[in-house]
């Protein structure tokens, strides 16, 4: 059986995709890409915006229209928050919320089954409906692996889930209330990931410095987990500028913690802040980014940031637009407000013409490519470990360093394989904008 992974959205969404991958594949099924003819395709989805739904919907029309007798799972946070909906729309595929996705893996047992292969679509559907029922099993971390298909990197899943409930966020609605994974187990992967050769750990989850377990928090978990490990290099996801703490000091300058971090901004505005009940004001923003400034040689530092959010006036605006500049942000995720059902934000007025958020969407991402280049400009000529992630045509090698910038290699370093660390000098940017490196 062929079977075909389609991922939309957050790295977490990513690697429950590598897991379920992995699994399959272990049973003896054939993972190919979603452009080629499959038995069954998974669609792990997204709900943050719109344009993500829209996005899994044309997905999901392609791949059945181009596999008529193939099986489409669609799963993930969409597949949460508008199960019916997909159900009706999409008849002919199975749909599997969110917080049943781990029971995926107890569903491949049947899919390489001669007899489950010999059923119709309508019939096949319908059994692992069924199946899919049956099943009690619960575990949000479930999805962990020791050796990953798709990524060169290694991610590790301590947390699940969201309490802030902010006005515009469906998150808590699609993953639950936060919950952390024990301590102990937490420790045992790492040190797993590690043994099996990883030079990088990606902590993720949905808001992991709400990390909790018993009485410890996420600086005591990363800390321990610097400590039971010998030399992987840890990234930090997504950082709330709330949990960011002043005795996070330490663990942020440990050196095997990257010097990249992102932090959900979401405005530089306090009206608009508190509108969106976010627990933070814009001068925390920015006490943050100086922490981070203060423990690493020029960050990496990511920023998100939603414009157009009901009734931002253009003062608003310019707080959010002096903020990301001010704090020269390495590189910004830009969203035009996209209002989601079932959030409070929903029904906010006054509405943000689109005409005008469509502007400021622009004049941001310009400022974001500016940031940019000016940050790869002030890394040329000097020399950085890299890890090498994929091929071109040609045989040669990128990679993504420590801080977050992804170099391309002129020349194939010997013997070289998915997940190596090598040390590389950055030599000049391309006309494309890519950075081109030479071995050490």
């Amino acid at each position: 059986m062929r079977v075909s992974f389609y991922t939309l959205g957050c790295k977490l969404n990513q690697s429950e995709t590598e897991a379920l991958a992995f699994a399959f594949k272990a049973k003896g099924l054939e993972i190919v890409d979603h452009s080629e003819k499959v038995d069954l395709s998974v669609i792990n989805t997204c709900t943050v915006t719109s344009k993500s739904e829209q996005k899994a919907r044309r997905m999901i029309r392609q791949i059945s229209g181009d596999n008529p007798d193939a099986l489409v799972v669609i799963t993930g946070c969409y597949a949460q928050t508008n199960a019916e909906d997909l159900r009706s729309l999409f008849p002919h595929c199975l749909v599997v919320p969110q917080d049943q996705k781990e029971k995926l893996l107890f569903l491949i047992e049947y899919l390489g089954s001669s007899s489950f292969e010999e059923l119709p679509l309508k019939e096949k559907i319908g059994f692992l409906h069924h199946r899919l029922n049956e099943q009690d099993f619960r575990d949000p971390f479930a999805f962990h692996l020791d050796h990953y298909q798709f990524h060169a990197r290694a991610f590790l899943k301590i947390q699940e889930g969201c309490n802030n409930f902010c006005a515009y966020c469906r998150v808590p609605l699609a993953r639950g209330p936060s919950l952390s994974l024990e301590a102990d187990e937490v420790l045992k992967r790492a040190v797993l990931l590690e043994s099996q050769g990883y030079e990088e750990l990606v902590i993720t989850g949905v808001n992991i410095s709400d990390y909790h377990f018993k009485n410890h928090d996420f600086s005591w978990l990363v800390g321990e987990i610097l400590k039971s490990t010998r030399k992987i290099r840890v990234r930090l996801s997504s950082l709330e500028p709330d949990r960011v703490l002043p005795a996070w000091v330490d663990l942020f300058a440990h050196q095997r913690i990257c010097p990249h971090f992102h932090v959900p901004v979401q405005s530089g505005s306090d009206v608009v802040l508190q509108k969106m009940k976010r627990k933070y004001r814009a001068d925390q923003v920015t006490r943050v980014v100086e922490m981070f400034r203060s423990v690493k040689n020029n960050p990496f530092l990511g920023a998100d940031i939603i414009l157009g959010f009901p009734g931002e006036s253009d003062a608003d605006f310019e707080a959010s637009y002096r903020i990301l500049e001010e704090n020269r942000f390495s590189s910004l995720h830009c969203f035009p407000f996209s209002p989601r059902p079932g959030t409070a934000a929903f029904n906010y007025k006054p509405v943000i013409d689109s005409r005008i958020k469509t502007a400021r969407v622009h004049k941001v991402l310009d400022l974001s490519k500016k940031l940019f280049s000016q940050y790869q400009q002030q890394w040329i000529g000097k020399e950085l470990d890299i890890i090498l992630e994929n091929q071109n045509g040609q045989g040669l090698w990128n990679g993504l360093s420590d801080n977050y910038l992804r170099v391309f290699l002129q020349q194939a370093p010997e013997g070289p394989k998915k997940g190596m660390l090598v040390k590389t000098r950055l030599l000049e940017i391309d006309a494309q904008g890519q950075i081109l490196g030479r071995l050490v």
